[in-house]
C-alpha cells in the first residue's frame, strides 16, 4: 500500500503471504525475501530494495512527490508473485517506460494467476491484454494470443460468445494483418512464434474474414500438394480452414491421412480433423481411434487439442464415457488418454459427474491417477473463474444478439 500523507516522505508497505490458487486457505508461513520496487521519481524512475522478513515492512521512498505508479517486482527479478491495486496496474501499463518487456510479460502472468485465485477482477487482465497487444514487441503478441485461448475456455459461453469474438477481433485483427500469412527468410524466431500464435487465435476465436480466406487458400493448396506449402503456415491454416468447413473437407483430410509424408504432417491432419465447428464431424474423427486408421502415437493429436475441448465443452467427456469399454478393450492402459477429457470441462456439476465415472478408472490404470487429479483441478479452477467472472464479462460483451 502507498502512503503519501503529509509530514513524511512517500512510503510503501510491503506485505507477504503464501500465494494459493484457493485464496481462502490461510497460511501463517513467512519467508525472508529480498524485494525491490521501482517507482516514478524525478528526474527518472528509481529502484529501492528491502528485506521482507516479517508479515510486512514499510519503506520510505527516496522521492519528494507521490509516485503515480510502483512496480512491486522491479525488473521481474524477485522470486515471488506480486500484486497491487487495479489503479496501479493501469498506471504501469499506460506510462511509457514504466515496464520493460520482461516485466510486462511477468505482469500478464501475475494477473492471470490472480484471476484464478479470485484476488483480481478479470476486467483488469482483459484491459492489460488489449493494451499490450498494441506494443511493438513480438514476445507480447505471442503471449496475448495464447492468453486469448485461455480466456475463451474460462469465460466464453453461448450468451457472450458473439461479444467475445468481436472484442478478440479488435485486439488480434491489427496484429494478424501486420504479421501476415507468409513467412520471411529474415524473420527471427520470436516473430515466427508470434505469427503462428496470433494467426491461430485470430482464425479460431474470431470471425476475421481475411484469416478465413487466407487459411482456406493455404489449406486447399496443402491438400493438393503438401510439399509446396510452407509447413509453418500449414500448421496454422489447416485447423482454421476446417473450423467452418463441412463434410467435403473432412473427407479430403481423411483421404490425405494415409499418405502423410512425415509424422508432423500426420499430426497436422489429425488436428485439423478435430477442429470443425460441427460436433458430429469431431466425433467422427474421434471414432477413428476405434478402427485401424490411427495408432496410439496419434492420440495426442486426436484427443489432446485444447481448442477442441473449449469449442465443444463436455463433448469429449461424453464421447469417452459412451465408448470407454470399446476403447479400453482395443487399447488397454492407453485408455488413459481419455481421462484428460475431464480437463475440458468448466461446469461444477459436469465435473462432479465426470469424476464419478472416470475416477475409479483412473485409479485402476497404473500411473494415471495423478494426471487425472491435475486435470480435475484445472477444470475446477475454470469453473470457479467462470462463476466469479460471469457478471463482469456479460456486462463487457453483452448477451448474444
Amino acid at each position: 500500500a502507498l502512503d503519501c500523507a503529509p509530514g513524511h516522505p512517500p512510503r510503501v508497505t510491503l506485505t507477504q503471504s503464501r500465494f494459493r490458487y484457493r485464496a481462502g486457505e490461510a497460511d501463517a508461513t513467512r519467508w525472508r525475501i529480498p524485494v525491490c520496487v521501482r517507482f516514478e521519481a524525478n528526474p527518472q524512475a528509481r529502484t529501492q530494495c528491502a528485506v521482507l522478513a516479517d508479515e510486512s515492512v514499510t519503506v520510505d521512498l527516496q522521492t519528494t512527490r507521490c509516485p503515480r505508479w510502483i512496480d512491486p517486482n522491479a525488473g521481474s527479478a524477485g522470486y515471488y508473485v506480486s500484486a497491487s491495486s487495479a489503479a496501479n496496474t493501469r498506471a504501469l501499463l499506460r506510462t511509457p517506460g514504466a515496464l520493460g518487456t520482461a516485466s510486462q510479460l511477468d505482469l500478464l502472468s501475475t494477473l492471470e494467476a490472480q484471476v484464478i485465485a479470485g484476488t483480481m477482477p478479470i476486467t483488469t487482465w482483459l484491459d492489460a491484454l488489449a493494451h499490450l497487444a498494441q506494443d511493438p514487441d513480438a514476445h507480447l503478441h505471442e503471449r496475448v494470443a495464447n492468453s486469448m485461448f485461455t480466456l475463451r475456455r474460462w469465460v466464453v459461453d453461448d450468451q457472450n460468445r458473439a461479444g467475445f469474438q468481436r472484442w478478440a477481433g479488435r485486439v488480434l485483427g491489427p496484429l494478424a494483418r501486420a504479421l501476415g500469412w507468409r513467412t520471411h527468410p529474415g524473420d527471427f524466431d520470436v516473430r515466427r512464434n508470434a505469427r503462428r500464435a496470433v494467426l491461430s487465435a485470430t482464425g479460431m476465436l474470431t470471425d476475421d474474414f481475411m484469416a478465413r480466406t487466407q487459411a482456406d487458400a493455404i489449406a486447399a493448396e496443402y491438400l493438393r500438394a503438401p510439399a509446396t506449402v510452407d509447413a509453418e503456415m500449414a500448421t496454422v491454416a489447416l485447423p482454421v480452414a476446417s473450423r467452418r468447413a463441412g463434410e467435403a473437407r473432412f473427407n479430403a483430410l481423411l483421404a490425405a491421412l494415409p499418405g502423410a509424408a512425415t509424422p508432423q504432417d500426420r499430426s497436422l491432419i489429425l488436428g485439423a480433423l478435430v477442429s470443425f465447428d460441427s460436433p458430429a464431424l469431431v466425433q467422427r474423427a474421434w471414432g477413428l481411434a476405434l478402427t485401424d486408421a490411427v495408432r496410439v502415437v496419434d492420440f495426442r493429436a486426436l484427443f489432446g487439442r485444447g481448442d477442441t475441448h473449449a469449442r465443444h465443452p463436455g463433448l469429449l467427456a461424453a464421447w469417452a464415457e459412451a465408448h470407454w469399454d470399446e476403447f479400453a478393450a482395443r487399447h488397454g492402459r492407453n485408455a488413459r488418454h481419455l481421462l484428460g477429457s475431464v480437463g475440458g470441462l468448466c461446469d461444477a456439476a459436469a465435473i462432479d459427474r465426470a469424476v464419478a465415472f472416470f475416477g475409479p478408472k483412473a485409479e485402476a490404470i497404473d500411473g494415471a491417477a495423478r494426471g487425472f487429479a491435475l486435470a480435475v483441478e484445472g477444470a475446477r479452477q475454470c469453473a470457479a473463474v467462470r462463476a466469479r467472472s460471469r457478471g463482469a464479462v456479460t456486462r463487457l460483451w453483452g448477451p448474444a444478439r
